[in-house]
């Protein structure tokens, strides 16, 4: 009869012992807690850890902030939006000169500038991206202003916040009713090695159309073009025959540059007598050459192969070609001596122009085109062009040709679409254009001038159908012109 109060009596010490030990661990946690948050009493030295060093980057030449239309408009409120955009197809269009958006076609005059804005989808995937400098946006975009008979070329700035969208301020100089026409062809920096990645194409045209009317007031007489200054080669691109059906293929060979701001003086170089020139250049510089030896007459039938590739003619046919020890002959006395130069990544040219110029006769005008041999190779990013291009052109500069006038190409403009078996595509052509012109600002001499080609650029003016990444014969043409405008103005 006492069991029961046995266990009552048992139960209580269990109790007991346990109420001690919470109490007990209460105590000890409150302590150590309090002197863990009492910094008034115990100093606390914060473990701050080393920042890991930065990654060591090429100078970049910094692009001055310029007040455009496109100042006015609320692009991060056009990405947001989700009335007029899913947030997921990608989308073009014209903006309002105020910075409005509309569904409806925007008008101006001729002679304005409007903003054009490409909104694009989530990025499929993401890219392990080294910190280094990059010479493009992360997306690959072809863009083309496109009009019944005027076709103008866009270059698209991405937004500094707004990632997936892309922006354009665009001077509309000719009367004509456009849409915008574009094609992403990469997506996250996958056009710097696109060995790596499909080639998967999306084109989208504007969700509105742009209608210029032709202006009242009559149009300044305009000056001649200085082939130095950038704005000079702003332009559009006009058929030469109004009635030609825009997409018909016959008819790409009857367009013509047409500068915004100047006018193109077409004269050969006249200015030029009893001139030496060396040249150090790649195949598509052989083209320009190919023509002016010609008086500009060469691969003029409209049928012919060497309007987009010339690599089978017959050398016979081109003996300074063969030999660069033969010079090509032009109006007014002047030589030319051509030295085919390759790839400048692959091989140190440095001391090799340097010996053959020593056997050349002394020139007084230096022509460079380096990088078309480069933008083909697989693996190698502008970036790594950027180190053998800089040395290479600094060491022409000052050592081998310190007195001459040096002229500098950019390497080609590439369109839309690749070359099999290459690296060409629109973003890296327009990269390695971009280290070009910043290695020729970094050199800050009057001696030296850029020949940028690339800015001619257009889709219907490049070869990429005919599998070769030359220009267009009849832009082989403006491209000389730009040239002589070079030569002459520096003479």
């Amino acid at each position: 009869m006492y069991a029961p109060s046995t266990q009552r009596r048992n139960l209580l010490v269990v109790v007991a012992v346990l109420t001690l030990l919470f109490t007990t661990t209460y105590f000890q946690y409150s302590s150590y807690h309090g002197a863990r948050v009492d910094t008034a009493t115990v100093p606390v030295t914060p473990v701050v850890l080393p920042r890991p060093p930065a990654a060591k980057l090429p100078s970049k030449a910094k692009t001055p902030t310029i007040q455009t239309v496109c100042d006015k408009v609320n692009i991060a409120w056009l990405a947001s939006d989700r009335k007029y955009w899913d947030g997921w197809s990608s989308k073009s269009m014209f903006i309002k000169p105020d910075g409005n958006f509309t569904v409806n076609g925007v008008q101006i005059t001729e002679g304005e500038t409007i903003c054009v804005v490409a909104l694009l989808g989530p990025v499929p995937a993401a890219s392990a991206i080294q910190p280094e400098t990059h010479f493009g946006p992360a997306d690959s975009i072809v863009a083309t202003a496109v009009g019944n008979t005027t076709k103008i070329s866009v270059t698209l700035q991405q937004h500094p916040k707004q990632f997936n969208a892309y922006f354009a301020p665009v001077y509309f100089a000719r009367a004509d009713t456009y849409r915008l026409e574009s094609t992403t062809e990469y997506r996250s920096y996958f056009w710097e090695t696109p060995v790596y990645h499909l080639y998967k194409p999306l084109d989208f045209s504007s969700q509105n159309v742009l209608r210029v009317t032709r202006r009242t007031t009559k149009v300044p007489t305009l000056p001649q073009c200085d082939a130095r200054r950038p704005e000079h080669l702003d332009g559009i691109w006009v058929e030469s025959t109004t009635n030609a059906d825009v997409y018909d293929e016959d008819a790409k060979k009857d367009i013509e540059f047409v500068p915004n701001q100047c006018h193109l003086d077409r004269s050969s170089v006249q200015c030029l007598e009893q001139k030496t020139i060396h040249v150090w250049a790649d195949a598509n510089t052989r083209r320009n050459l190919k023509a002016f030896a010609s008086g500009d007459q060469w691969c003029n039938d409209a049928d012919s192969p060497c309007i987009c590739d010339d690599d089978d003619e017959n050398p016979a046919d081109y003996p300074w070609l063969a030999d660069p020890q033969v010079p090509l002959s032009i109006d007014g006395g002047n030589k030319v001596y051509f030295n085919p130069v390759g790839s400048i990544t692959t091989k140190n040219w440095q001391s090799d122009i340097a010996m053959r110029a020593k056997t050349l006769p002394s020139a007084d005008i230096v022509i460079l085109s380096f990088g078309n041999e480069d933008i083909p190779l697989s693996r190698l990013t502008p970036s790594q062009f950027l180190s053998s291009f800089k040395n290479l052109a600094s060491h022409l500069v000052n050592e081998v040709y310190p007195h001459q006038l040096i002229v500098i190409r950019t390497p080609q403009y590439f369109g839309r679409g690749t070359l099999r078996h290459t690296s060409w595509n629109a973003g890296r052509s327009a990269a390695f254009s971009t280290v070009v012109q910043q290695t020729v600002t970094g050199l800050n001499s009057t001696r030296v001038a850029l020949w940028n080609t690339h800015k001619l650029g257009m889709v219907d003016s490049t070869c990429t159908f005919a599998g070769t990444p030359y220009s267009r014969r009849d832009v082989v043409t403006v491209e000389n012109v730009l040239l002589s405008n070079l030569i002459c103005g520096s003479s």
